[in-house]
């Protein structure tokens, strides 16, 4: 039987399940990259013909922190699991 391929977000969710501190660095990783695309939202300033378009379209901008921070969510919880369960 064929395997289904793995993408680096599972390995290292799997990976984390193993080894807590691995989970704490890759979660603080994703902390501070969510960090900086919300400052990245908060500061964007439309400019040219596209920005001024889809400046009113504010859900899509937030997107990618929201994701972010879901990850990082997911990371942080696995890692405290994983450190509890020691």
């Amino acid at each position: 039987m064929a395997r289904r391929k793995e993408n680096i977000i599972e390995q290292l969710y799997e990976v984390t399940g193993w080894f807590w501190p691995v989970g704490v660095i890759f979660t603080l990783m994703l902390a501070g990259v969510t960090v900086l695309s919300i400052h990245w939202c908060l500061s964007y300033i439309p400019s040219g013909h596209v920005g001024e378009a889809l400046a009113p379209l504010l859900l899509f901008r937030w997107l990618m922190p929201a994701v972010l921070s879901v990850f990082t969510l997911f990371f942080a919880n696995k890692t405290y699991v994983t450190w509890k369960g020691l």
